[in-house]
């Protein structure tokens, strides 16, 4: 099965996962801006990479026109966020980031990534770094705004090869796609 790796990211998290699916793969992965430049139609399987902020899909419309577009095609969607793996709630996930159910030919599949606020884009770092402050100086937080603290006080890395068996293994296997 011919298989092309398409990514989209942030802060190199999953661009890390892109680069580790595509080496085991053996095949090319490639920086979705310059998806252009690829023909998808020689592919039979593609796996879309994309990073997660606040629960939505960065670049889902693209995805969203691709899956359309190729609908015909196998495809591995993966989502990278700071969350770890046990506390995501797929169902969730997918019903905030598309309409309707996933389409038939799509499995969909969340991986851990991390968080480190200097490898943000100048923009994001400075947003960040004033909400940050904003959150230090109020009173009274609630448990979400104490979340939101802590996880911006620290850098953390939970991204680990590991976290692609599911996938590997069911590319390798052919079995497609996994429904939750």
């Amino acid at each position: 099965m011919k298989t092309i790796v398409l990514f989209t990211s942030n802060t190199g998290f999953t661009k890390q996962y892109a680069n580790w699916l595509a080496n085991d793969l053996s095949c090319p992965w490639i920086d979705l801006s310059k998806t252009k430049w690829v023909d998808l139609d020689e592919y039979d399987m593609i796996a879309f990479g994309s990073w997660l902020m606040a629960g939505k899909i960065k670049k889902g419309k693209q995805l969203k026109s691709l899956l359309k577009q190729y609908q015909e095609k196998n495809w591995i969607v993966f989502c990278v966020g700071r969350t770890p793996l046990d506390q995501i709630d797929f169902k969730s996930l997918i019903h905030q980031n598309f309409e309707e159910d996933l389409p038939s030919s799509v499995s969909f599949f969340y991986l851990p990534g991390g968080f480190d606020i200097d490898r943000q884009p100048a923009f994001y770092k400075w947003l960040l770094t004033r909400f940050k402050k904003m959150l230090s100086k109020k009173e009274n937080k609630t448990k979400e705004e104490l979340q939101i603290e802590e996880m911006l006080s620290c850098s953390i890395d939970l991204s680990d090869p590991k976290y692609l068996s599911p996938i590997l293994m069911q590319i390798k296997e052919e079995i497609l796609p996994v429904k939750f």
